[in-house]
C-alpha cells in the first residue's frame, strides 16, 4: 500500500512522517523492552524446506536488533523440545554474542510436536521480566507428535485442543503468540487459530530467505510503538510536493506532523 501525502507549505516547515503502530501496549511513547521467545521446528522436514538453516540465520539477526534490558529465548522442537537459548537478558555486546554463540544449526530430525514446542516456549516467558512478551512460533509443517498415525480420532482432538490452550496461555497473559509458516503450511486454518487464541498475528513465508525479514516484522510491531517512517524535508513558502511512500502492514494509524 502506497499512500500519496499533498504536503502545502506556508512557512519553511520540517515535514515529519510518523507511523504509530497497533501493538499489545499502544499507547507507550517510544521503544521499550521486550522478552521473546523463538520457537522453531527441527524437524525431519525442515531438511527440505530450510536445507541451509537459515532459521537459525535469521535468529541470530534478531539477536542483533535487541537492545539493552531485552530478554530472548531459543526453543527447538521435533519429537520433543530442548531449550538451544535460556531466557537471557541482553546487557551489552558481549552477551549478544554469547547468544549468538549458542546459535548453530541443529540437524533437523524426528515429527512436529508442536504441543512440547509451546509448553516450553510459554514456561520460558514466564520466567520474563518485561511487560511486553511474546513468541514466534516456526513452522513447516502440520501437527504430527510421535506416534500420531496410531492415535484415535479422540486422542488427535485431544491433542489439537492441547495446542490450542497453549496458545490461549499467550492470549490469556496479553503476551502474543506469532506463528510463521514456512512453505507451503499444510494447515494454515490451524495455524490462524493458534494466533488468533494467541492475540498475534499468522505470517507466512514462502522459502526460508524471507525468515529474517518475517521475523523482524513480528519484533518490531512488538518493540516499537512510534517510529519516524521515512522522510523529513524543508519547503520554501508557497511550495507543494507529493509524496510516495510504503506504510509497513502492521501499520495502524498514520500521522503526519508539520
Amino acid at each position: 500500500m502506497k499512500p500519496i501525502l499533498r504536503v502545502v507549505s506556508l512557512p519553511v516547515l520540517t515535514v515529519v512522517a510518523l507511523a504509530m503502530l497497533f501493538t499489545p501496549s499502544a499507547g507507550a511513547q517510544g521503544p521499550q523492552n521486550i522478552s521473546v521467545v523463538l520457537i522453531i521446528d527441527n524437524s525431519g522436514s525442515m531438511a527440505r524446506t530450510d536445507p541451509a538453516g537459515l532459521r537459525f540465520v535469521a535468529a541470530s539477526q534478531l539477536v542483533d536488533l535487541l537492545e539493552d534490558g531485552d530478554e530472548i529465548s531459543v526453543v527447538l522442537f521435533a519429537d520433543d523440545s530442548a531449550v538451544l537459548v535460556s531466557l537471557t537478558k541482553v546487557t551489552d555486546a558481549a552477551s549478544k554474542e554469547a547468544i549468538r554463540a549458542k546459535l548453530t544449526p541443529v540437524a533437523p530430525a524426528g515429527n512436529t510436536h508442536m504441543r512440547a514446542g509451546l509448553e516450553v516456549g510459554l514456561a520460558e516467558l514466564e520466567k520474563g521480566s518485561n511487560s511486553v512478551r511474546f513468541g514466534i512460533f516456526l513452522t513447516d509443517g502440520e501437527l504430527h507428535p510421535p506416534d500420531w498415525p496410531s492415535l484415535t480420532a479422540q486422542e488427535q482432538e485431544a491433542e489439537r485442543t492441547a495446542v490450542l490452550a497453549l496458545a490461549d496461555g499467550f492470549g490469556e497473559r496479553k503476551w502474543g503468540l506469532f506463528p510463521v509458516s514456512l512453505a507451503s503450511a499444510v494447515e494454515p486454518e490451524f495455524l490462524q487459530r493458534l494466533a488468533e487464541n494467541g492475540g498475534g498475528l499468522y505470517r507466512e513465508a514462502t522459502e526460508a530467505g524471507q525468515l529474517t525479514l518475517v521475523f523482524q516484522e513480528v519484533f518490531a510491531a512488538n518493540k516499537l510503538d512510534v517510529f519516524e517512517i521515512l522522510f523529513s524535508d524543508c519547503l520554501a513558502p508557497g511550495d507543494e510536493r507529493s509524496v510516495t511512500f510504503p506504510v509497513h502492514q502492521f501499520v495502524s494509524t498514520l500521522s503526519l506532523f508539520v
